[in-house]
């Protein structure tokens, strides 16, 4: 089918079938920047080092320290506000979770307050300090940068303090969802961070990238964007800024440096340790059952030439065993010290069923008299003895400059193996070679592996990796599991009208996007933060002071906020980002907002604005409503019914109706459809259709959105099972003929690709 014809059916269905659901999302008004006069004008002749001169006392060098004290990375920043010590600068130059030292023209250490504002998709960041009266640099507009017009850069390259360098704008390009400022001089490590100006010593960007191909260039951030971030900042206590994504030390404790940082049930590891073999260790805290016992944890590498997996027989300091892939092949190491000379690789060995460059499950089965059984992806690699260390503790460990992920870390008697039994797996082996073409699926030939699903992925992913002729049907088995499993979690949150079903079900449909996100993972840290919360409020408090603290907890101090500068972003729309990114659009903050204010005692309701979206309260006096996308600020009546004529030019009381919480998962999927339709994503389109039809099933419009998107994916025969649904329940207003007609055109196409024997397997349900 033609990308033409295809288009014209989604244009035919449209036309006989009435309107969806509005998309939620607003388009933002953003304030303009407020200009900060810093330098003055510089005159054309020797305007290079004349300007230099002038800059020189507004460039701070920004650096942050790593665990030992020692400072790690160097990169400029530069102050654009003298009356409230601003300073703009990178986001990677200022570290993730670490003390950030800022270093003046004149060698004062001003004490860094607050990470005013950041944006980590635009991979800026505003630090405000501890001090006034710095000269400030003026802000100019990157929009009216002209290609092959001159400017200037200083940065601290290699930690040579205010070195200037010279060139061009050369143009303007879009890399990332930023907008770049390319450049035609020499970028170093250093210049990171620092100011792009004008002959007229105008702030026109922050330096940002040089490039891989070439040494003479570079780009730089618009600080038109910079200007925006200023519009809405995000401030974040630097107390609070050191302890994002912290391991939490009540049940971990790291060792040897390197970076751990954990992040919505995964712990990320990144740096070289301090240690022979650039060591680092991760060792929980729990303790260790007697033996015997059994360890396990999913580990991803970025570089295989590096390594990363279990340790255990740990004293808590040097000396441990360790299990993990390292170049590809499997090791059983002895660490009896810190040197080289106390390392041993016991057993090292290539395993076919280790999968490079993918997930890996480690496991490690500790038995009496030092006897230790070694498996990756279930499958024994070492049947060994070793008795030469007793510690008792255990964990991960990373070596060299590997970054490293871990998930699903256990520590059991006994663990119950992921994989199938054998005569399971023959079993849904067995299932798997009878399944009937894709076309013809039938809604039982999926119940039986449904009904197994995490057994059913195991062997089906095995079955692709060695028979390669069948692969990319069988991946679709495994999305189509995945995404079975998301429908289900969906239907089975959607029971009551309480927020933590709102929660897990918002969850759900973030899962759809993101198989490996963990569900219960963030359940966890929302209940970690309804805790800290609940410790700020006293009995007697009214529910306008316990709103008070929340807006005070998430806005003040943990720097939540409406989305700026990419607010159509899917990641808008996924409630896991939201809590991580601490980023959202009106819908989605306001998910938080309610499930938050519920847990400390004040019941609020959603209020479906055309194109906004609110939260209302009725605290007994009157009936108040609040803005969750705007810090939680309250808003009167008037300015409720000014945002609804801004999207529909008229207002109607209906518009305030209080909505249910299915109301808001479709207004959810509604807009991350809206996205998908924008990006002609097709199978993430066909997806949200399927999430919206398990909370709209008599939906007409969306049966037939189905159809259309299944005769495009070729699916022929439950594309004409959809439109035969919508001819036996036709809503009001549709055209029977249009669909009839295009029923026939389905029809006609299935007939003449019977032949086809390459087919995939349905979704139907």
């Amino acid at each position: 089918m033609s990308f033409s014809s295809t288009w014209l059916h989604r244009i035919v269905w449209m036309g006989v079938c009435f309107s969806v659901v509005p998309s939620a999302f607003t388009q933002e008004e953003l304030a303009p920047g407020t200009n900060q006069v810093g330098v003055e004008s510089v005159p054309s002749p020797n305007w290079s080092a004349d300007l230099a001169d002038l800059l020189r006392p507004t460039i701070v060098e920004v650096s942050y320290l790593g665990r030992e004290g020692k400072r790690e990375g160097v990169g400029t920043g530069v102050v654009i506000d003298s009356s409230r010590g601003l300073i703009a600068t990178n986001l990677h130059v200022i570290g993730e979770a670490r003390q950030i030292v800022v270093k003046t023209e004149d060698g004062s250490l001003p004490a860094v307050q607050q990470v005013w504002a950041s944006d980590p998709q635009l991979d800026l960041a505003v630090l405000k300090v501890n001090a006034t009266g710095l000269p400030a640099l003026t802000l100019g507009d990157s929009d009216q940068l002209r290609d092959g017009q001159p400017v200037l850069a200083m940065g601290n390259p290699h930690g040579l303090r205010s070195s200037v360098v010279a060139g061009v704008s050369s143009g303007k390009r879009m890399m990332d969802g930023k907008k770049l400022i390319q450049l035609a001089m020499p970028i170093e490590p250093g210049n990171s961070g620092g100011p792009l100006v004008t002959q007229e010593g105008k702030l026109v960007g922050i330096v940002s990238l040089k490039s891989n191909l070439t040494d003479n260039l570079g780009f730089a951030i618009e600080v038109n964007q910079l200007k925006e971030l200023l519009d809405r900042p995000n401030p974040i206590d630097l107390d609070r800024w050191l302890t994002i994504g912290a391991m939490n030390a009540q049940k971990w404790q790291t060792l040897g440096g390197a970076t751990w940082r954990q992040q919505g049930g995964k712990i990320i590891a990144e740096g070289v340790g301090e240690g022979f073999g650039g060591r680092s260790l991760c060792l929980t805290t729990r303790p260790t059952p007697d033996v015997p016992f059994e360890i396990e944890v999913d580990v991803l590498l970025d570089d295989e030439s590096g390594a990363a997996g279990l340790i255990f027989c740990s004293d808590g300091g040097d000396q441990h065993y360790g299990f993990y892939p390292s170049q590809t092949a499997l090791r059983f190491t002895r660490f009896e010290g810190p040197t080289v000379f106390q390392w041993n690789v016991v057993r090292q060995q290539v395993s076919p069923h280790y999968r490079k460059g993918e997930w890996n499950h480690l496991k490690v089965r500790c038995e009496k008299e030092g006897r230790f059984v070694c498996m990756v992806n279930d499958r024994v690699v070492f049947e060994l003895q070793d008795q030469r260390l007793s510690g008792l503790r255990v964990g991960m460990a990373k070596f060299r400059d590997t970054r490293a992920q871990f998930k699903r870390f256990q520590m059991a008697e006994e663990i119950s193996s992921r994989s199938p039994s054998p005569a399971l797996e023959k079993e849904l082996l067995e299932l798997i070679e009878a399944l009937p073409p894709w076309r013809e699926m039938k809604v039982k030939a999926l119940e039986s592996l449904g009904s197994q699903s995490q057994a059913s992925q195991v062997v089906i992913d095995n079955q692709v990796r060695e028979l390669e002729q069948r692969a990319a049907e069988l991946r679709k088995v495994s999305k189509q599991l995945h995404l079975r499993s998301c429908l289900e979690g969906l239907a089975d949150s959607i029971g009551t009208d309480s927020t933590d079903q709102l929660v897990r079900a918002s969850l759900w449909i973030a899962r759809i996007d993101d198989p490996e996100l963990s569900i219960d993972a963030y359940l966890e840290s929302l209940k970690e933060i309804k805790e800290e919360l609940l410790v700020r409020i006293e009995p007697e408090m009214s529910p306008q002071d316990r709103l008070r603290e929340l807006n005070k907890y998430l806005y003040e101090e943990n720097g939540f906020h409406g989305s700026r500068t990419d607010y159509y972003h899917r990641a808008n729309s996924y409630l896991n980002r939201v809590i991580d990114d601490r980023e959202g659009i009106p819908l989605t903050l306001s998910i938080l907002y309610l499930d938050l204010a519920s847990a400390l005692g004040v019941e609020l309701q959603g209020v479906g604005l055309p194109g906004h979206f609110l939260l209302q309260w009725n605290d007994d006096e009157k009936i108040r409503w609040i803005d969750a996308f705007d810090r939680g600020r309250a808003i009167e009546r008037n300015e409720v019914q000014e945002l609804g004529r801004e999207t529909t030019g008229y207002w109607d009381d209906a518009f305030l109706n209080p909505v249910t919480n299915q109301q808001m998962l479709v207004r959810l999927l509604s807009n991350l459809r809206s996205i998908a339709e924008s990006e002609k994503a097709t199978v993430d389109l066909e997806n949200y259709v399927e999430a919206l039809l398990v909370l709209e099933p008599d939906s007409a419009a969306y049966r037939g959105m189905r159809a259309v998107l299944r005769f495009e994916a070729g699916r022929l025969t439950a594309a004409i099972a959809d439109l035969d649904w919508v001819l036996e329940n036709p809503p009001p207003g549709i055209d029977i003929a249009a669909i009839m007609q295009m029923r026939r055109q389905f029809a006609e196409r299935r007939k003449a690709e019977r032949a086809v024997t390459q087919e995939e397997l349905p979704r139907d349900r």
